[in-house]
């Protein structure tokens, strides 16, 4: 099946538009295109030419997005920091010149250089210093490519070097930028507007025809970006009108159908997700400087900000799943937070930026509405600190785990979707149920993702894609299949006292593995357990993984980092496991920032492997972030043996103290004290544990939770004045639960319940339907507990 339609560049139309064509499709009848209309009648194109750029050159509406003075505000010395290795990049421009055919180039970058986004320097220059050398630099350069441009061929079939639709839209657009920089200058000459004003119509056109009706992927949101600006910015095209439609209605679309209800594009990339926010935000700034629908009307336009904000973590940085590399906070809250006159977004900027890194954020982007400048917008709204608690994207297909965006906070997210096609080929990997983590101030679980400068390198499809490369279970170091690794969620709950994640896919039924269950648990602000259970027949050999940004050394019956802040793996389960070092390659980010770094290396593995006829094999792994060698000395994990029931057990050993996790896997599980029939249990004393799919908990003998249906989830925590709990239920159900004190007062969801309670330790609440429900439990004044 072709990319793109089959090819339909027309000579004349398109490709080499004719100097009169040109000008029959200019409307030049207004009064200011006089002398352009008099030259053009007259067939002086050369005097066409220089009419039209002495119009422009005074054309006050409609307005570029692109800002030429909000650099020049700025204090001298963030100018000259900020600045200084741009304008160096910008004099290499001025002499340099590039390969346009090809030769020296591999696929991915030869497609990409057509892009022209590597002039972006000379266009930020001119409003750094105006030198004039930028824009005959530009000059220089456009007419050299043109010059070419029909020489050059591509490798890949049915797509155009050219005349493709990521190419058309992205240079248009970069074009567009150059021209509102220096279209007044000198240095361009008559030729220069000739060919950027048929570039223009060409691609229009073209655009046009081959986005006629909706198509899934970021291609189409490109072009239709393309063809709106255009439509918007070039009235005096006779056929603008049309193209401002077209391309409005298949941006709306895109938001309709191309992005989910929980804010994520459908490729499920945070980059490519960035990229598609970014061509909105500029959609966004070209309708509103001029007069079209807003689109912040659209809800989705804040869905997407706000579905890179609970991918951000602690470090300032997204998570790279798929085919991603990691987006920082100052590429998007900045523009959103002015955009959407969002407090929430500059809370988050503010958050990770020294103020000179907003300021010149802000200085490059376009005014608002009324001439008020983003700096000025910017400055009227509040700035909250950002409250980042757990959350599910139930469409996009991720879970992000975490306590909070501090220095210290920890976070963990993980990929349970499915593959997704692409128009080229798909961004997705082939993982399944992997996940990364960060905290302490530092990464601390990697994924490979798009490590790479280039698609043409090997590592791509050898390594960065391949299971091998994620922190997940691979089975006989075969990928799943593609069309079975998108993953059934079982579980869902974020409270403060912890978040619980399972979901389950059938990746590796091929394989032996008809299914396999991973288990997640965050304890707030301390650690992650990892709990695995794959039902299977045969013996496959199974291959846990995790790969860290630096080396783990195995010590005690746990491998400790190298480094700290790093992780602590402490293993349980399978006690026969066999461990080896393995090695990859990721992107591994920098310190904390707002506009961070990476870096792109070899990085070190632990894969435990296991092989087992056993119908049911299960891993358990305590992860715990240590911020120095003294704190991960104490962590331990052993498993505990079982006293009634099949499943798991183990204790876990912190500086906080001693837990047991306990899983069944049918029934009733009794280990350590603790009878449950939750499919999870952590347990750390009778007023503090959390429970999944469960409706039975006991110690000692004493019942401490009742439901009369299993609920999807049960927490119970102290707090400074009694306790809180969380209930999570699919249906009608009564629950009890007793508490380590006579409980004097019940609160449900803030609703004071008088009956809840008979002046003893139980409370009694019915929950009336599905749903989830906040417990405030308060014991008389004189007996407010305390301790663990």
């Amino acid at each position: 099946m072709p990319i793109e339609l089959p090819a339909h560049v027309h000579p004349t139309r398109m490709r080499r538009i004719g100097d009169a064509d040109l000008f029959a499709a200019l409307d030049l009848t207004p009064p200011a295109l006089a002398a352009v209309r008099a030259a053009a009648a007259a067939e002086d194109w050369p005097a066409a030419y220089a009419a039209w750029a002495a119009y422009f050159a005074h054309r006050v509406a409609p307005r570029l997005v692109i800002n030429l003075r909000g650099y020049a505000a700025l204090p001298a010395e963030l100018r000259a920091t900020r600045g200084a290795p741009i304008l160096e990049r910008a004099r290499v421009l001025h002499t340099e010149t590039a390969d346009y055919l090809g030769a020296r180039q591999g696929q991915a970058q030869l497609y990409g250089l057509h892009y022209f986004t590597w002039l972006a320097p000379l266009v930020t220059a001119h409003t750094l210093d105006g030198d004039p050398a930028h824009a005959a630099a530009f000059a220089r350069h456009f007419a050299a490519w043109d010059a070419v441009r029909d020489q050059v061929a591509g490798t890949i079939p049915s797509l155009d070097v050219i005349w493709y639709t990521l190419g058309l839209a992205i240079r248009s657009r970069a074009f567009l930028d150059a021209y509102a920089a220096f279209h007044a200058s000198l240095a361009l000459p008559p030729a220069l507007h000739a060919g950027l004003l048929k570039s223009w119509l060409g691609a229009a056109r073209w655009l046009a025809e081959e986005h006629a009706g909706f198509r899934y992927g970021n291609w189409q949101i490109h072009g239709a970006a393309t063809l709106y600006e255009l439509g918007v910015c070039l009235p005096e095209f006779r056929e603008a009108a049309a193209w401002q439609a077209q391309g409005w209605a298949r941006l709306i679309e895109h938001l309709d159908l191309d992005v989910y209800a929980d804010g994520g594009h459908s490729e499920r990339a945070p980059s490519y997700h960035a990229h598609v926010l970014a061509v909105y935000r500029r959609v966004a700034a070209v309708a509103e400087q001029n007069g079209r629908p807003p689109l912040q009307a659209h809800p989705r336009f804040a869905g997407l900000h706000r579905w890179l904000a609970e991918h951000l973590n602690p470090l300032g940085a997204s998570t790279n799943f798929n085919d991603s590399q990691v987006i920082w906070v100052g590429e998007w809250a900045v523009p959103g937070a002015v955009l959407l006159a969002d407090p929430l977004l500059k809370g988050l900027a503010e958050h990770f930026a020294a103020p000179g890194d907003v300021a010149w954020t802000l200085a490059g982007l376009p005014d608002r509405a009324g001439g008020e400048t983003a700096a000025e917008a910017y400055a009227r709204l509040p700035a909250p600190a950002p409250a980042a608690a757990g959350a599910l994207q139930p469409d996009s297909k991720f879970a992000l785990l975490r306590d909070g965006l501090a220095p210290d906070d920890l976070f963990l997210a993980v990929n349970y979707g499915p593959l997704i096609g692409h128009e080229y080929e798909s961004h997705s990997h082939l993982d399944a149920l992997a996940f990364v983590a960060a905290g302490r101030g530092a990464p601390l679980a990697l994924e490979a993702g798009l490590a790479l400068d280039t698609y043409d390198s090997p590592r791509y499809k050898t390594w960065l894609r391949r299971a091998a490369a994620h922190n997940m279970v691979s089975v006989n170091d075969q990928d799943p299949d593609e069309a079975a690794k998108d993953g059934a969620l079982l579980a869902w709950d974020s409270s403060p006292l912890a978040d619980v994640f399972a979901a389950a896919h059938t990746g590796y039924a091929a394989q032996g593995v008809r299914a396999h269950r991973r288990l997640i648990l965050f304890v707030k602000g301390e650690y992650w357990l990892i709990h695995d259970a794959l039902d299977q027949t045969g013996a496959p050999e199974l291959d846990w993984r995790l790969f860290t940004p630096h080396p783990l050394e195995y010590a005690a019956g746990r491998w400790l980092p190298t480094r700290y802040p790093g992780l602590v793996v402490a293993p349980v389960f399978p006690a026969q496991g066999r461990w080896q070092a393995v090695g990859g390659f990721a992107v591994v980010p920098g310190p904390r920032a707002y506009e961070g770094t990476i870096t792109m290396r070899d990085v070190p593995g632990l894969s435990h492997r296991q092989q087992t006829n056993a119908a049911r094999a299960v891993y358990l792994h305590l992860l715990y972030p240590a911020r120095a060698a003294a704190e991960a000395q104490v962590v331990s994990a052993e498993p505990l043996p079982l006293d009634e029931g099949t499943g798991e057990a183990a204790r876990l050993v912190t500086g906080q103290g001693a837990d047991v996790f306990l899983a069944s896997a049918v029934g009733v599980a009794r280990a350590g004290g603790w009878r449950a029939d939750a499919q999870a249990a952590w347990l750390r004393a009778p007023g503090c544990w959390a429970l999944h799919a469960a409706r039975r908990l006991e110690r000692a003998g004493e019942a401490l939770f009742l439901a009369t249906a299993p609920l999807t989830a049960a927490h119970l925590w102290p707090t400074p004045l009694g306790a809180a709990a969380r209930l999570d239920t699919s249906r009608r159900a009564s629950v009890t639960l007793t508490l380590p004190w006579p409980v004097a007062r019940v609160y449900l969801n803030d609703i004071r319940l008088p009956e809840a309670v008979d002046g003893g330790a139980a409370v009694r609440v019915l929950l009336p339907g599905p749903g989830q429900y906040t417990l405030t439990l308060r014991p008389a004044p004189e007996r407010l507990p305390g301790g663990r």
